[in-house]
């Protein structure tokens, strides 16, 4: 990741595209002309190669990692005992993730002074609720989240519903914007957005903004400067470099705003005008987002800051923005929050586990909401045992897709889910890109986290657990008119979709965790 100037802001100069594919091509040239190379040496060189793909296998099962992660690259190298395995060592050998996820976690210690845990609050969760109250317990403990309890929630079941809520927050801001996206694109959405902004930063309100480093590929060149010469404070998460390096496969995936301290959103949007149905792609675009007003709103903010600050030293910062008294909005009925992230190679599947607790604890229905469902063996034996138990499961995805190979190996699990009691549907209207669980009218989780790979693992993740009745009656209603514009799939439907894309689907199942 390229360190950007605190004191004064600089744009990040981008290489174009075309030069940064013609240098990554000239890379694998090399490594392919390295190993044609070594082939003059026949016997030696074979031998030395096979041993070292034996040592690095050996080397790989014994790694604490997902068995499925193993699997793929144990494929690899039994095909290409050479370039697979030279690869593997190259991939090892660059520590680009493992840097990163020591610059998170120590940001994450670093804040942790800042968000202590409300005892008072989970020790009412573990009298009302003893399966979540642990929960809690979890999240705080591993990840350093806290459960808040003053803490308005609302539920947004379309993006077209966020927007203007999202623009009349805006326009009250009087001391600080945060705002972390994935994905930005002009058009009516990030226009009106940019609007607020500009403005609300020509009278003196802090605005910081930062987005993903993929979207160097749709942006117009100088997007980030007309952002800053605005007056906002811009960063780029990551930007893509011609160069391998294993960081940069894992990318900034939350979405966060948040106003004041005071008010905050997150969920599966992102700021483009497909996702307020502005711009129609693959049909009509399901998201769903969560606002947050109160308390809650600190572990918000404290996410955004530990990614803002990944490359500096400085943490001084972090008390101008979290030592100050939390804005309490109280609730009369019970209500639980507990906003939480997760990042790659930190030590945890967070996301994985809240997700597995909520199917585990289960005892009358658990509803998904997700673009993608490229799962590993511990999810799919979660999901049918739940299933199996009696628990109503079902799994609410795309009946028109955005990439056609996650659909295939999406589709090649529903034969043994359906099987096993797990109820698929596909929303006809066009394609799903919310992300969310809810579970016996008491649970739910809104965020960013899809049920594939790279949200478990790969990706910097957000999300928030609400444990509200309402908040989860909300949910569900929103699930069940969802599910009433959807198809449920049988096995007959899948053994009627084209051979090839069946086909296609299972062979890349197997390398769905490289994806």
């Amino acid at each position: 990741m390229s360190k950007i100037n605190t004191s004064k802001p600089k744009e990040v100069i981008m290489k174009p595209v075309g030069i940064m594919a013609i240098l990554l091509v000239l890379q694998i040239l090399l490594i392919f002309a390295g190993y044609y190379l070594l082939r003059s040496y026949l016997e030696v060189a074979t031998a030395v190669w096979y041993a070292l793909a034996i040592s690095l296998v050996i080397y790989l099962l014994n790694k604490h990692q997902n068995p499925a992660y193993q699997i793929a690259w144990v494929i690899i190298m039994c095909l290409m005992p050479i370039f697979g395995g030279l690869f593997f060592l190259v991939i090892q050998l660059i520590p680009g993730t493992r840097r990163l996820a020591e610059r998170v976690t120590w940001r994450v210690r670093a804040t942790s002074n800042f968000l202590p845990q409300n005892k008072a609050a989970v020790e009412s969760l573990r009298e009302h609720s003893a399966r979540f109250a642990g929960l809690a317990d979890y999240l705080f403990k591993v990840g350093v989240h806290p459960t808040y309890t003053d803490t308005r929630t609302r539920y947004y079941p379309l993006g077209d519903d966020a927007f203007p809520a999202m623009l009349e927050d805006l326009e009250k801001a009087e001391e600080y914007i945060f705002m972390e996206f994935f994905i930005v694109a002009e058009g009516k959405f990030w226009d009106a957005l940019f609007e607020v902004l500009k403005r609300k930063a020509a009278e003196g309100v802090t605005v910081r903004f930062m987005y993903d480093g993929t979207n160097m590929f749709s942006l117009p060149k100088g997007f980030q400067r007309k952002i800053i010469d605005a007056g906002i404070n811009c960063r780029i998460f990551s930007p893509l470099q011609p160069v391998f390096s294993t960081y940069q496969n894992n990318r900034d995936h939350r979405k966060i705003l948040v106003i004041d301290g005071k008010v905050g959103y997150t969920g599966g949007i992102n700021l483009a005008d497909e996702y307020i149905n502005e711009k129609e792609r693959f049909g009509h675009w399901k998201d769903t987002v969560i606002r947050l007003e109160g308390d809650a709103v600190q572990s918000l903010q404290a996410i955004f800051l530990q990614l803002w600050h990944v490359e500096e030293e400085d943490r001084t910062d972090y008390a101008r923005w979290l030592d100050r008294k939390p804005h309490v909005l109280p609730v009369d009925e019970p209500n639980w929050v507990i906003p939480y992230a997760d990042a790659p190679e930190d030590g945890a599947i967070l996301a994985q586990h809240v997700y597995m607790h909520i199917l585990n604890m289960a005892t009358r229905y658990v509803h998904i909401m997700t673009p993608y469902l490229i799962l590993d063996y511990e999810m799919v034996q979660a999901l049918i045992f739940a299933a199996r138990r009696g628990v109503d499961v079902a799994i609410l995805m795309p009946h028109v897709p955005d990439k056609k190979i996650p659909f295939y190996i999406a589709r090649s699990f529903y034969p043994e889910l359906i099987r096993h009691g797990v109820r698929i549907l596909e929303y006809e209207p066009g394609f799903v890109h919310a992300k969310t669980f809810v579970s016996d009218d008491c649970l739910a989780v809104v965020g960013t986290i899809n049920l594939d790979y790279r949200s478990l693992y790969l990706h910097f993740e957000n999300g928030v657990l609400v444990y509200n009745d309402e908040f989860a009656a909300q949910v569900e209603a929103d699930f069940q008119a969802s599910a009433q514009v959807s198809h449920q799939m049988t096995i007959d439907d899948y053994n009627m979709t084209p051979w090839h894309h069946r086909a296609i689907g299972r062979v890349m199942r197997i390398f769905g965790p490289l994806m």
